[in-house]
Order: structure tokens, then sequence, then C-alpha cells
């Protein structure tokens, strides 16, 4: 039998990568705060993790912690239209 199943809301941590409106520092204390201590920044985004999995984020992406602790990193389109901001 074919049944609907819904997405169960999930509270995540993100920052957004965008070199104009947040510094490196903060990234990486985001990154060090979750115990990913290795972030690396290139011209056009960075690479972030620790070391096995690593992800690489451009500028406008979001790096994300999930409930689970796990890493990963969003589009800004796929972002918006999966999270809601809590506040």
């Amino acid at each position: 039998m074919i049944k609907k199943y819904r997405k169960k809301p999930v509270v995540i941590e993100a920052i957004l990568f965008d070199v104009k409106n947040i510094s490196i520092k903060e990234i990486h204390s985001f990154c060090e705060k979750h115990s990913l201590p290795k972030f690396s920044a290139m011209s056009s985004g960075g690479i972030c993790g620790a070391g096995v999995g690593d992800k690489l984020c451009r500028k406008g992406d979001y790096i994300i912690i999930g409930n689970n602790g796990k890493l990963d990193v969003c589009k800004p389109d796929i972002f918006k239209k999966t999270y809601q901001l809590i506040e």
C-alpha cells in the first residue's frame, strides 16, 4: 500500500560562506566548535572538514552541521527551500 510521509523537522546550525560579510575567522570558529578544525580558504571558495569527507564550499553556499553532527554544504536555493530561520 502506498502511503504519504512528511520529513521530520530537523534543527541545524549553519553559516553562510560569503567573503563580503562573514570573515574567515567566523567560519574557522564555526568549524572548530563542531570539531572540524580544518578550513582552507581559496579565492573561489573553501574546503572544510576533518580530513576524510572534506566538503568544498563556494561563495554563497551554507556550511551546515546537522543534529547528528554531520557536516554538509548546501547551495543557497536548496537551503532556502529546505530550511526556515529559528529566532
